[in-house]
């Protein structure tokens, strides 16, 4: 198999798994949330991107039409997992991210 089979194969398999399951009554696909109003991508990343969240406030953001991705390690819990301010850093890393690397992220 060359390297185009591959990729396209690989974009499908991309495609599959970020396909909005129920769409207006959830943003998710298969195992990951893509870009909505109240998603923590931010405003700046493409409709095509997807990401995923953690508990401590970890997030992980890729979005194919920008070749960008956006990773988030934080410890959100500390010093009580009461602590939600988490929730807008994230929007906010992921454009700042995009912001610092231009807009088509190359």
């Amino acid at each position: 198999m060359g390297a185009g089979a591959e990729a396209r194969r690989t974009r499908g398999q991309a495609e599959i798994f970020t396909r909005v399951d129920r769409p207006g009554f959830s943003s998710r696909g298969l195992g990951w949330d893509t870009e909505s109003e109240n998603s923590s991508a931010g405003s700046q990343l493409s409709a095509r991107a997807f990401g995923h969240t953690g508990f401590t406030g970890t997030s992980i953001w890729v979005d194919p039409e920008q070749d960008l991705f956006v990773i988030l390690l934080t410890n959100r819990v500390n010093p009580t997992r009461e602590n939600n301010a988490i929730r807008d850093v994230r929007r906010q890393v992921a454009d700042l991210a995009v912001g610092a690397v231009g807009p088509t992220g190359r």
